[in-house]
């Protein structure tokens, strides 16, 4: 477990080993700063070699309750992925998902109000974000996400030039 000081925030970080590979929650006492897939396993080898767990490598002694959250939602989605449905989200405190900028509010609408399983489009999420002709800023909104591991697992956005379910953005993968 690492601590880092950021924004104000003395943070701790906490690695899992899932079958995507190594995952790494970062968070304080008020919530989790980020989330991100580590490129520790290749792509070819991530279903198929690796098991299906998601395990904690670093001591949770230290973890503050958000962050504990997070990991059990985590190790909920890769063992029993239909009980993720009842339990409850973490709480999020990155300067992203604070405010009241527009890409903030797509981040908090996309977290709130689509749930587990739940297709939605850059162009409707702009409309429930309250500006129906920002489909684009949704876009970059995305790009930017701090938690995007997490809201990928919850839901899937869907190119509206595309029509296929659109998940993690490939920086992220």
């Amino acid at each position: 477990m690492k601590k880092q000081k950021e924004s104000g925030c003395t943070q701790k970080t906490i690695s899992l080993r899932s079958p995507l590979g190594t995952i790494q929650v970062s968070g304080c006492e008020n919530g989790v700063h980020t989330i991100q897939i580590l490129m520790d396993v290749a792509p070819a080898e991530r279903s198929s070699e690796a098991p299906l767990s998601c395990v904690v490598n670093d001591s949770p002694a230290e973890v503050s309750p958000e962050l504990q959250r997070c990991v059990e939602w985590l190790q909920a989605y890769f063992i029993e992925p239909r009980t993720t449905g009842s339990l409850p989200l973490p709480g999020f405190h990155h300067p992203a998902l604070q405010g009241d900028a527009f890409a903030s509010r797509v981040l908090q609408v996309l977290l709130r109000d689509v749930k587990f399983g739940e297709t939605v489009s850059y162009k409707r999420l702009a409309e429930m974000a309250g500006n129906p002709r920002a489909a684009r800023a949704v876009g970059g909104a995305m790009r930017r996400n701090p938690v995007s591991v997490a809201q990928s697992l919850i839901d899937r956005l869907v190119c509206m030039k595309c029509s296929s379910p659109h998940p993690l953005p490939p920086s992220h993968l």
